[in-house]
């Protein structure tokens, strides 16, 4: 005979919930009610530590002066994004946007994904995203997998290199415009690193000479010059470069 006695008690527990518990139960109803009890104690700790996990993610995101997006692993939402990669946008518009609208080239949201499942990580990949008012930045990059809010999610911060990459371009316009001009110049033009070796000839020196430009490259005018005029030739260069005056 199961004599049974039930004992209830409420314990306030540092979740801030009561938690009514089965103290005493006869056979085994009681053991289960008792493990669902303990099942239950452990589940609500868990979440509690959940919640304050994604408490400190938050407060450590939000001491970082970077750009910092978080985006789900499954479908693209973003779950965080801070001022700097906001870009001066509304964050409140950005949460729960799509990651891939803010390529320029969904292509580079691809490129990014696929690095991402094929090495767990990206590293220094140059993009273009959308900046306000109708600004596009070149980005570098860098991304690992993290659990933000429940979820596997990509967390990203990235480098502005727009004033790199402009500049870049700007020398590569210089140097073709350069080119083009030596290309068309009807006089003989040379260009000289600091040792005084020639980088660069154009078109009307080579005929001059009767030679080929790689057989140009790296000489200096003691190969097509006699000893004195080369002498003389190699002493106003070094005036030049030494004060810095035409000569």
């Amino acid at each position: 005979r199961n004599n049974i006695e039930t004992k209830w008690i409420s314990a306030q527990h540092g979740l801030g919930v009561d938690i009514t518990l089965v103290l005493q139960l006869g056979g085994a109803v009681g053991i289960v009610v008792l493990l669902v009890v303990l099942w239950n104690q452990r589940l609500r700790r868990a979440v509690v530590a959940g919640r304050k996990l994604e408490e400190a993610q938050h407060t450590l995101l939000r001491a970082i002066s970077s750009p910092i997006l978080v985006v789900r692993e499954d479908n693209g939402e973003i779950l965080y994004i801070n001022e700097a990669a906001a870009g001066g946008r509304p964050i409140a518009a950005l949460i729960g946007a799509q990651a891939v609208n803010l390529y320029v080239d969904p292509s580079d949201r691809e490129l990014f994904l696929e690095r991402m499942r094929s090495e767990q990580k990206v590293d220094g990949l140059e993009v273009l995203f959308n900046g306000s008012e109708g600004q596009i930045i070149w980005a570098l990059v860098s991304s690992r997998l993290i659990v933000f809010g429940g979820h596997s999610s990509y967390l990203s911060t990235w480098t502005d290199i727009t004033a790199r990459r402009n500049a870049e371009a700007e020398l590569r316009e210089s140097e073709a415009g350069l080119k083009a001009f030596l290309e068309y110049a009807n006089v003989p033009v040379i260009i000289k690193d600091l040792d005084l070796h020639y980088i660069l000839v154009n078109r009307a020196f080579l005929d001059m000479r009767g030679v080929q430009l790689e057989d140009s490259l790296g000489k200096t005018a003691n190969d097509f010059q006699p000893p004195d005029i080369a002498a003389k030739i190699l002493e106003a260069d070094r005036y030049v470069i030494e004060s810095g005056k035409p000569c």
